[in-house]
Order: C-alpha cells, then structure tokens, then sequence
C-alpha cells in the first residue's frame, strides 16, 4: 500500500492519510510541529525548507524498483486523480471497431424491432464510460436514454463527449453505480432496454452477474431488452508444453552436465487459482496440442428476468482428439448481441477457424478480431493427466461470481471431489515466485549458457556471492565444486527447498548487514554472480539493482582479484512497426465512424503526462511486429566501477514510415562471449517478425510513425537509478 503524505504550507504539518508510520517521516512531523524528536527546538533551516514547500505535496512511500531501496517520492497533489484516469485509458476497446459496429448494430435492431411493435425504447446504459452506447442508442432511435457511472472523471469526461457530439438533451448521466439507482428518483420509470459492457477476459470478472442480476429486479421490466442477449463460454483441453511453463515446474531440468531437481511438492502442486489472460494467437501452432474440440460450458442469459446463479458446476464427455497430456484448457466466449441470432461478437482464437470442420458445429468459422481488453484466459489443470486418442474424457467445470476452474478426469476413473473453491498453491512456491519466473525455472538454455559460463570460473576453493531472486544458479555454482555459496535473497524458503532436493549444502543465505557487519571472517568471495532476476523488477533494466547490491558490499568483504560475471549491460532498442500494440496509446479520434472522442482522448493524454511513465512495460512475445531499423546501443555499464550518471544522444535510422513503436530490453555480459538477453530471441532483420524472449516484459516507447529517421537522449540517474528514454 503507497502511504500518502500531504504537506499544507497554511497549517505547516504533514498530515498522513494512512498513518505516520515512517520514522524518518514522523521525525519531519515534529520538526514542522517545531519540536524535533528530542525534544530540542528543530532545525530553523528544517523547518524554513518545509515551509517553503508548495502549497500541497504528495509524497509517495515505495520500494525503488533498481536500488532496492525504500523511499519517498514526491509527485503532484493530485498525482492520485491522474493515475486513476490513466489506469482508465481503455483506448484499446474504443479501437475495437468490430466490437463498436455489433453494438451498434444490435441497437439499431432491437430498437427498431421495439418501434415497430409500437413499443418504446427507454435505454438504460451501465458503465457508460464515455457514453458511446449512448450515442449510438440516440441515433438507433431511443426514446429516452439514461447513462450511469460510478467513476466521477470519467462522467464529466463523458459529458463533454455527449456535448460535443450534440446529444446533451437526449441523454441523462447519473453519477452512481447501477446498484445505487432508484426507480422514482433516478430513473422515472423502469426501462425496457438495456445495453452494458461489463465484462472482461475471464465474461464475469467485472462482477457482470451481480449487474444483470440487479437491474432485472430493480430497473427492468419483464420482459425486456437486454444488449448483449447472452454469452456463450468455450472450454477446450489443451496438451502445451510450452504454456504450462508458466505454472509447472518439471520433475528435473536437464543440463548438459547437471541434473537439476525440483522438490515433489512443487511438481505436484496445481498453482496458483487466478487465470492467466494470453493472446493465444502469439502461441505458435506446434506449441499446443488440442485435445478436446472447443466445448460450450456455459451459457448466461442476461436477458430473461430469472436470476443468473452465482455458482455452477457442470461436465461435459468427449473422446481425446490425439495422444497427449491434459495439462491446461483455454477459455473464450461468444456474445449473441440481438435476437436476430446472425449478429455475433466472438474472442475465439484465430487457430479455430483452421480446425475441422466439426468445431464449427460450436464456433464461428470467421476471422478473429485482435483485443487487448478481452484477451484469452489459460487455466491449468491440477493433475496432468495422460490420454491416449480416443480416449473418453469428462472435463468438469465450475465458475462462482467473478471466476472459472477446471479438472479433466477419464470417464470411468473414480473422480476426486471436485472442489467447489479454486484450488489453491500448497506448496507456497506459486506464491511466492511470479509466472515470469517459473517460466525462467523451465528456461534450460539460460541455464545451460549460464552452467557453460561458469565452468570456467568456479574451482574447489571459489567462495561465490550470488546476487538474484530464486534462482536455480547456487545449485549450478555448488555442482561445479565452489567451497561455498553466498546468496543475496529475500525468498529464502523456496531457494532452499530447491537446494535440498538438490543434496546442495554448501550454500548460505545472508543480507548486506551480516557481510559489512558480522562478515565472512578471512573468507573473500572470488565471484559475484547473478541470472539477474528481481521480483520487484517492471522494466528489465530494473534488474541492475544486482550492481547495486554488490556495491553495496564493503570493499574489503572480496578478494583483490574479484570477478564479476555479470560483468556489465548494455540497454538496447529497435524500431518497430506493431500491428495492433500501438493501439493502446493512440488516440481514438472518430469511433463507430461517427463519434468525437477527441475530449476522451484529451484528458487520457493530460493524465498519463502527469502519471504514467513514457516507456510501458509489455510481454512482446505477444504482439506481433516487425523491424524497422537495427539495433541501438543507448547506455552500457561497467559493473567494476560505482554507478555513475551517464547520457547519450543520437539517431536511429528507420526503414519505411511505419515505425509507431521503439522495444527497449537488456543484455547482460556474462563473459566476453556470453551474453543474457532480455531482448530478441534470434538477431532482427530489416522488415522482418520479431521473436521475443518470454520470460520478462520489454518496454515500449510509442512515436508517431516516422520515415527516416528518430533522434533520442537516454539518461541514467546513478541516485534513484531511473533511466529515461526520450525519442523525438
């Protein structure tokens, strides 16, 4: 939790909306009350400083991602307000002209069909956001349109939206939720229409049980309208090596010279219950196998007035399509928008449309529109389970409010009782470890390049300091003969459930206190190594809090002949053309053809300006994109040497217009020829698809498409260890 700290300059205190827990803050507390912790008359300059402060600062209490350090920043007064505007910014959804036009088709439809029964159409609109379906409900033809949403920026925005599209007298806006709507104060009557989209990944996640169960007994009439009419949710049983990466640990990771092993607890412990959201169409079609054909598991009516349940469970039986293991199902849905049955919104894969023509008795065979806001989910099956094909399977299913869950058992085998919660991580290491890691765990050519590395390096007398999050690397040091291994780590549970079932003794958990205090005796460390990882890493470079770590090591705890391997990093980039990721940060301008955003757009780009970071922080393996320059060099680093403030300036030439994007990543320099790349799988070619490692998230720096050229100055500031990356 971020600790809010506001400073008046009228009443000189600080003022902490969440508790003067900080000492070093409820030292500055005193001061400005004119009291110093002492109980001696404070500082004059002290407090002379503080009152010269504006008149309201935020300061917000974090762990510093690079330097492990905790501090506080000081951000504008209503740093908040932006962040949540920001945080709001789904432009991405608004770029979705397929999901725009069902909408707006189905509006023209259903009120259309009203008029013609001579019936009205009073709208009801949920979660209006930018109040587009109320638009398009007022040009559909509606005789009154109501719009409610909870989030205050974003109604004001929606009203300068509806103004400027000239709809400020059909349409009202009502600043609450729908479940705080009262007929006969906010509404006049009950309206026989309603139109929402409340639904995320996963359908229900956004709580669109509770709404639609609401509204019919409170703001419906019976019988209505309801847009979309119902969802159709899709299951299929999957053998993918590959994505269960993100989950599984295997029973060893084989090395070229080394047997790594993970404990039988981890292996045979489901995960984490929470669903993993994909673009399975970045999934290459020889990582996964399917092994049932799509199967409708679900189906919500939101329009008959009968109460959605909350719970349900439900199996289905089919016969395994191929030999393989059960081990994940992916999950999507359908909307059937209007009663006309042909207008169908689907998140279906695009690798269905490919399938035999018997899945098309359950899906669509058309091309699949690309979302970021409703993506694919992954759920992981808690036993793998092996099948022959031909196989008779039962795939049992269950969703409460906001989640589904999964088993596969053969029909015939005596079934464990299904759980009526998700299953949960029994072993603590899902928990305690993110899926980026556990993907890392399975990654046997970064370890195999790492155990090559060090061969090297380590001998019978090598005392090592490794300097990581969980990392399998002390099993690789201990087995190549090191006299012992020091580790750096705040997880230390799960490391040393690893080195035990490893028979690995010879490491020693410690802090920076015990090695600048207590120290290693007459012991120096010879190597100070590292994968890097950190959990607390958002951008790659992130991971240089590992020369900070060691820096942060008195001098005299190291031999004079110290190695360091990693012995530096260089922060790359390459220019890009994505073909849909620049979506989530270019303004909408026109949506549904006819709609002016632009006032969304605005405050959207007011907001991130004061709130969000220039570069995000995305898994790029998942968007495709091509090359459009080759690769820059913008900062290296020499880990030898004390973190120091560095610039650089320069170009990078573009190929072609189209590049809307600049991927920035890190390579660490292992040895002279060995390199850990957070960047590109394979080297880039000009105009060719770029391959990404999928263990980490790269960052992105959005630009306008260019034609031949981008100027840029990135800085390193050594204090806070920030790098900023400007492009023009």
């Amino acid at each position: 939790m971020s600790v809010l700290f506001r400073v008046n300059r009228f009443c000189g205190v600080f003022r902490a909306v969440a508790g003067l827990e900080n000492s070093y803050w409820r030292n500055k507390f005193n001061m400005v009350e004119g009291m110093s912790t002492d109980g001696s008359a404070a500082d004059k300059s002290e407090v002379a400083k503080m009152e010269n402060l504006p008149r309201e600062i935020n300061f917000v209490d974090r762990i510093n991602c690079t330097t492990g350090k905790h501090e506080w920043v000081e951000v504008p007064h209503d740093y908040d307000y932006h962040t949540e505007i920001s945080r709001s910014a789904y432009a991405d959804m608004l770029h979705d002209h397929d999901r725009n036009m069902r909408y707006f088709e189905a509006l023209r439809y259903e009120i259309g069909r009203l008029k013609s029964l001579g019936q009205p159409a009073h709208v009801l609109d949920i979660g209006t956001g930018t109040g587009l379906l109320s638009m398009m409900a007022v040009v559909a033809g509606a005789t009154s349109v109501v719009a409610c949403d909870a989030f205050t920026p974003m109604l004001e925005c929606a009203k300068k939206v509806i103004a400027r599209n000239g709809f400020e007298k059909q349409i009202k806006l009502i600043p609450k939720r729908s479940t705080e709507l009262v007929v006969g104060v906010d509404l006049p009557h009950r309206c026989n229409l309603l139109v929402t989209e409340v639904f995320d990944t996963e359908l229900i996640g956004e709580g669109a049980i509770s709404t639609f169960n609401h509204a019919h007994a409170e703001l419906l009439t019976d019988p209505c309208v309801v847009i979309p009419r119902t969802s159709i949710v899709y299951a299929q049983v999957m053998d993918s090596p590959e994505v269960v990466k993100w989950n599984s640990l295997p029973e060893r990771l084989q090395l070229s010279s080394l047997d790594i092993k993970f404990p039988s607890n981890v292996r045979e412990c489901s995960g984490v219950p929470s669903v993993q959201d994909l673009q399975l169409d970045a999934i290459q079609k020889h990582e996964f196998k399917p092994l049932s054909p799509p199967i409708p598991i679900f189906e919500f009516d939101f329009e008959v007035a009968k109460r959605i349940p909350m719970k349900r469970n439900a199996s289905a039986v089919f016969r395994s399509e191929a030999d393989g293991n059960a081990n994940t199902v992916f999950l999507w849905w359908d909307l059937d928008m209007d009663s006309s049955g042909e207008n169908i919104l689907s998140c279906q894969p695009e690798y269905v449309k490919s399938g035999p023509k018997a899945w098309f008795d359950k899906c669509l065979p058309q091309d699949a529109a690309w979302r970021d806001h409703w993506m694919h989910s992954v759920y992981y099956i808690p036993r793998n389970l092996s099948l022959k094909c031909r196989d008779e399977i039962t795939c049992y299913s269950a969703h409460d409010e906001y989640s589904f869950w999964f088993d596969v058992v053969k029909t015939g085998d005596a079934m464990i009782q299904f759980p009526s919660q998700h299953p949960v991580c029994e072993c603590r290491v899902h928990i305690g470890l993110s899926r980026y890691q556990i993907y890392l765990m399975n990654d046997n050519a970064r370890y195999e390049a790492l155990l090559h590395a060090y061969r090297n390096k380590v001998g019978s007398g090598t005392v090592c300091l490794c300097i990581s999050d969980c990392s399998l690397l002390p099993i690789v040091l201990s087995n190549l003969g090191a006299k012992v291994v020091y580790v750096l780590d705040d997880n230390q549970d799960t490391c040393k459930s690893f080195n035990l079932a490893n028979g690995v003794h010879n490491v020693k958990f410690v802090d920076t206190k015990f090695l600048n205090n207590e120290g290693v005796g007459d012991i120096k460390i010879d190597l100070v190594t590292g994968d890097p990882y950190f959990q607390s890493a958002v951008y790659p470079w992130n991971n240089l809090r590992f020369w900070y770590e060691y820096k942060s090591v008195r001098a005299d705890a190291f031999a004079p002949n110290v190695k360091l391997a990693p012995f530096g990093a260089v922060i790359r980039g390459i220019g890009v053309n994505f073909v849909h990721l620049w979506k989530i940060k270019a303004p909408v301008a026109i949506a549904a053809g006819q709609f002016n955003l632009t006032d969304f757009d605005e405050l959207i780009k007011n907001s991130s300006a004061i709130s969000d970071s220039p570069v995000d922080a995305q898994p790029l393996w998942e968007y495709e994109g091509t090359a459009t320059s080759g690769i820059t060099d913008f900062i290296s680093f020499d880990f030898s040497k004390e973190p120091e403030k560095v610039s650089s300036t320069g170009e990078m030439a573009l190929s072609g217009s189209e590049t809307n994007g600049v991927a920035i990543w890190i390579d660490w320099r292992v040895t002279e020829s060995e390199v850990l790349s957070t960047g590109p799988k394979s080297p880039p070619a000009l105009g060719e698809k770029l391959t990404w490692e999928r263990f980490c998230k790269q960052g992105v720096y959005f630009v306008t498409p260019r034609t031949n050229k981008l100027d840029y100055t990135v800085s390193f500031n050594n204090v806070t260890g920030d790098v900023d990356f400007n492009f023009i």
